[in-house]
């Protein structure tokens, strides 16, 4: 379980800087601010700034990517093996979820600026992004210790 853990955890943090990269690329091309949009971030649980912001994304990121790692870990108990096209299909499925949990249950009541700053498309193909990264990472035992660049296609 340890390396499905370090494995998660690793696809989490990539997911993360890829949706960070995907919403910065965003936020040149529309001309929004990227820094105040990490300070929302931190405002859904206290009065912070982009650094605060992106430190709980990635924080968040990690935990989303463990979550990850023990259900496929759990999965392989089961002795299901996950493939590229499951693990790639249950990340953008899990992410998709916590897109939609986010901005049509939790944020609207505890973070609505957040909501009004980030338009509903540009959120989802940022989920979408790190959901295909978390799935691209292929956390199985033998792979665990490999980094996120090097994946082995089968």
């Amino acid at each position: 379980m340890e390396k499905h853990i370090k494995a998660g955890a690793l696809a989490g943090i990539a997911g993360g800087v890829v949706e960070v990269i995907f919403m910065a690329i965003y936020c040149a091309l529309t001309g929004k601010d990227g820094m105040e949009m990490l300070g929302l971030v931190a405002y859904t649980f206290f009065d912070g700034g982009a650094l605060s912001g992106l430190s709980i994304h990635l924080g968040l990121s990690v935990l989303i990517g463990l979550a990850f790692g023990i259900v496929v870990y759990s999965a392989e108990r089961f002795n299901v093996v996950v493939r590229y096209p499951v693990a790639i299909a249950s990340g953008v499925a899990m992410l998709i979820v916590i897109w939609a949990f986010n901005f049509f249950v939790l944020l609207p009541s505890i973070n609505p600026e957040f909501v009004a700053f980030v338009p509903l498309e540009a959120a989802f193909f940022s989920k979408l992004s790190f959901g295909l990264t978390l799935g691209l990472y292929r956390v199985h035992p033998s792979y665990a210790a490999r980094s996120v660049g090097a994946l082995a296609w089968r």
